[in-house]
């Protein structure tokens, strides 16, 4: 869980208090790992403790600044899901710093995940060497791959469906279920079937 304090419409909740999602997660009986979400080895360390639990899940709590590098937006609202204009960009990047372009690593996939065997046949969403937003990629994508995955569910934590998932709903209502949360307090999980 990244807790940086900051949501689409504006300040969360809780803010940046983690001990407040630490309290109701543990409740649920998960484990909880709360670390600095700037601090790649604390990161680290707490991936190896949570494979260690295998009584119960794990929640890591990551806190973290929102844009932490770049002066423009740093723990700044109004910034989320918004492009920024080429000079921006630059400006940005540069504050970032030199970038080590030959780190990279390989995300195996799931040991359980394989295709069905079963198939919808609906058409897939050109993708275009474009740049798009993460929102419009993401529903693109669950589109694209859910036809070979229909064991697969679609989860949605919102008291609305982001405009793109609704590429997936469109085409496959089965696999679909949307959580709402009452009051932003987890007093209450409502699971919609679709």
């Amino acid at each position: 869980m990244d807790v940086n304090g900051l949501g689409q419409r504006g300040k969360t909740l809780y803010g940046k208090n983690t001990y407040e999602y630490e309290k109701r997660i543990s409740a649920f009986g998960w484990k909880t790992l709360t670390v600095d979400g700037h601090n790649i080895p604390e990161i680290a360390d707490a991936y190896k403790e949570a494979f260690k639990a295998a009584e119960k899940p794990v929640m890591i709590i990551a806190k973290t600044l929102k844009g932490k590098g770049v002066k423009l937006f740093e723990d700044k609202n109004g910034w989320h899901g918004k492009a920024l204009s080429k000079e921006q960009a630059e400006k940005a990047i540069m504050e970032l710093g030199e970038v080590d372009k030959g780190i990279s690593g390989k995300i195996s996939d799931p040991e359980a995940v394989k295709p069905t065997g079963q198939k919808m046949d609906f058409e897939k969403i050109e993708v275009k060497d474009e740049d798009i937003s993460t929102r419009k990629a993401y529903g693109m994508a669950l589109v694209n791959y859910f036809q070979n995955f229909l064991q697969w569910w679609c989860l949605m934590l919102k008291s609305v469906i982001p405009h793109f998932l609704k590429f997936l709903r469109k085409r496959y209502h089965r696999g679909f279920l949307k959580c709402i949360l009452r009051s932003k307090t987890w007093r209450e999980l409502r699971w919609d079937y679709h």
